[in-house]
């Protein structure tokens, strides 16, 4: 399965090639503040994190054309093509679009190198901040317990809403959570983030900042 899987994955990755190499390269959407393909594919759209990764322009061109292909097939998911009668959010579209995200993420995988894609999993780490244990592989990484996840909700559920700006509110839920983890946990979770990285704030990618958020212009680092 897993090799049906790969050389799935190495066709699709064929045909973008031949794409880039046979028409001007596709804008992807660069300049927004979140991608409705999910934060991963939202980082690889900011120039500072293209830089720091140092993709390489036919890389560029491949993730472009690759995240219009997957914009094409969430927007046909989403219910581009319902029937007449039929619900306007399909109940297996989560799971197609979920299948649609997996798919994409092995692509990225091989179309970038080893450091590219370890330093990417580094930056993806420090912007989700405690979204990031949404994510099963790293709640296996850090050996999180169940307990613990479970306080995390709890916590995440109490900072929701208040009258902070929602930079401050997640810097306080930040360190609430860092205390429910160990210190080897914590420890873990630092070496997985690698290298402190200043993400642009929002109004740096076209979008409009909080006018409540006090981050000025320096940017973010988790």
């Amino acid at each position: 399965m897993k090799r049906h899987y790969l050389i799935s994955g190495l066709a699709a990755l064929a045909v973008i090639v031949m794409t880039c190499q046979a028409q001007p390269p596709r804008r992807g959407i660069r300049n927004r503040a979140r991608s409705p393909l999910g934060n991963l594919y939202r980082l690889l759209d900011m120039q500072p994190v293209r830089k720091e990764i140092e993709l390489r322009p036919l890389q560029i061109q491949m993730l472009d054309d690759l995240q219009a292909d997957l914009l094409q097939q969430h927007g046909v998911s989403m219910g581009g093509r319902r029937r007449p009668g039929q619900p306007s959010f399909d109940p297996e579209a989560r799971t197609r679009i979920e299948a649609i995200y997996k798919q994409g993420e092995q692509l990225i995988a091989v179309i970038l190198d080893e450091a590219q894609a370890r330093r990417l999993d580094e930056l993806r780490l420090q912007d989700e901040g405690v979204r990031a244990f949404d994510r099963q592989e790293l709640r296996q990484a850090l050996e999180l317990s169940d307990e613990q996840f479970e306080k995390i909700g709890e916590l995440r559920r109490q900072a929701a809403g208040g009258s902070r700006s929602p930079a401050r509110r997640e810097e306080a839920l930040k360190g609430d959570v860092l205390d429910l983890l160990t210190d080897e946990q914590r420890a873990r979770l630092k070496e997985m983030q690698g290298e402190d990285f200043e993400f642009p704030l929002p109004a740096d990618l076209g979008g409009l900042r909080d006018p409540n958020d006090d981050r000025g212009a320096r940017g973010r680092s988790r």
